[in-house]
């Protein structure tokens, strides 16, 4: 019963984060990075937020899926979920890093080459 319990909590926040997804590909709603969160009003204003909406809604994406094959692995029991849900999630970490960097390093280009 525990279980069922936890699974349903997993996939619950996995629809939140599927729909958070959505929402940052189509460059809808409230951006959730922390590029943008700590920029400056003025910063915000010129900031192309067109690199943090994808590189947000990848993260949304990997995590959403690895929460989902997690719940699923609750359920059901197949335990071979569980080494690629938490691949799924170093995935995005990496992803997260190495797209924070070449965003930044592209910004600061664009910046010094105008």
């Amino acid at each position: 019963m525990e279980d069922v319990i936890v699974a349903a909590v997993l996939l619950f926040i996995a629809a939140g984060l599927l729909v958070i997804s959505v929402f940052s590909f189509r460059e809808k709603g409230f951006l959730l990075n922390n590029a943008y969160i700590y920029a400056s009003p003025e910063e915000r204003v010129k900031m192309d937020k067109k690199p943090y909406y994808r590189q947000s809604a990848w993260v949304f994406l990997c995590l959403s899926v690895s929460l989902l094959l997690t719940g699923t692995a609750l359920l059901t029991g197949w335990e071979r979920l569980y080494p690629l849900s938490s691949v799924l999630m170093v995935a995005a970490v990496v992803y997260a890093v190495v797209s924070a960097v070449r965003i930044e390093k592209n910004r600061k280009q664009d910046s010094s080459g105008t």
